[in-house]
């Protein structure tokens, strides 16, 4: 198994998580984009996406995957986050500011939010705020495809993001 640490800053509620990072090396990282933040930072449990993730950073010789979120109110499914977007601000405070600083300072930032991108049209919001991002593939909806549903060794491309109506 390989020596890694990880680090990560949520809201003092623990409601919102605002990065998570996996450093195993010195250097730059990825700046991956997801959708939102699950519970699986928490729980000890297997996470597939994350070992898909970090190989791709690996196999660019990046020494780190940092994650941050279109939504930084944690939960476990898209619907959750779709119910709560209509009682409570589900992208959090810091959010916007936190991408486009680790955008910023990551050679590679891969957009791979998924098909619910399309949620308030945060998708589209925060495609302008990344530096030259990178996709694996888009959906039959334009967003970023989410790595868990991709092929291992998809190659990058870049991400053209589609303007399109916010959804509810």
């Amino acid at each position: 198994m390989d020596d890694f640490e990880d680090s990560s800053a949520y809201s003092d509620d623990h409601v919102y998580r605002w990065w998570w990072e996996r450093r195993w090396a010195d250097g730059p990282g990825l700046c991956w984009v997801g959708l939102n933040p699950s519970m699986g930072d928490t729980t000890g449990r297997p996470r597939p996406t994350l070992r898909k993730v970090v190989a791709l950073a690996k196999s660019h010789g990046l020494g780190a995957v940092t994650v941050v979120n279109l939504f930084s109110w944690r939960a476990t499914k898209p619907a959750d986050l779709k119910r709560a977007s209509a009682d409570q601000d589900i992208i959090g405070a810091r959010t916007t500011d936190v991408i486009a600083e680790l955008s910023g300072q990551s050679p590679v930032t891969l957009a791979a939010w998924g098909a619910h991108g399309s949620l308030l049209g945060r998708g589209t919001a925060v495609a302008e705020l990344l530096h030259r991002p990178v996709c694996l593939g888009v959906t039959a909806g334009g967003q970023p495809r989410h790595p868990l549903y991709v092929p291992a060794g998809t190659e990058l491309r870049p991400y053209e993001p589609q303007m399109s109506a916010p959804s509810e």
